[in-house]
């Protein structure tokens, strides 16, 4: 939306897709272009999980599967007011399982972030001198009246 607004394309929010802009004519030929696709193939590998939980609201992850079962038993003896031996005795295990998936899991999302920021900071560094050429900017000391 953001590319459409600064190149003024007029596309409707809807036909806003990554191809109808990055493949218009106006937009192809500057830096614009390139900053779009890094930030695609970036999005890219992800974009399958996002839809699922955006769009059936659900997350599944085999790796959870095992460790959800065990905390499930282990409320299912808490709400009976106690927790048998083999449940306590694998306690530890099964903390530790579910601390190494959450910092395995953090740490993708921390690289991944730390991507998708490069990628927005080039294309808003790409879109800067669009915005520059299409729209009157004021100047930085000049306080906007409005």
């Amino acid at each position: 939306m953001l590319t459409n607004l600064v190149f003024h394309l007029g596309l409707r929010e809807r036909a806003c897709s990554k191809e109808t802009v990055a493949k218009n004519s106006h937009v192809r030929p500057t830096p614009v272009f390139e900053a779009l696709g890094q930030l695609e193939q970036a999005v890219k590998p992800w974009r399958e999980k996002r839809n699922v939980v955006v769009h059936r609201r659900a997350y599944s992850d085999p790796q959870l599967h095992d460790v959800e079962g065990f905390y499930l038993l282990e409320a299912s003896e808490l709400r009976e007011g106690r927790l048998s031996p083999i449940v306590e005795r694998f306690q530890p295990t099964y903390k530790r399982i579910t601390d190494s998936y959450v910092r395995k899991r953090k740490d993708e999302l921390n690289e991944l972030n730390a991507t998708l920021e490069q990628c927005v900071v080039k294309l808003f560094d790409a879109l800067e001198p669009e915005f520059a050429l299409r729209c009157e900017v004021a100047p930085e000391n000049q306080e906007v009246s409005g």
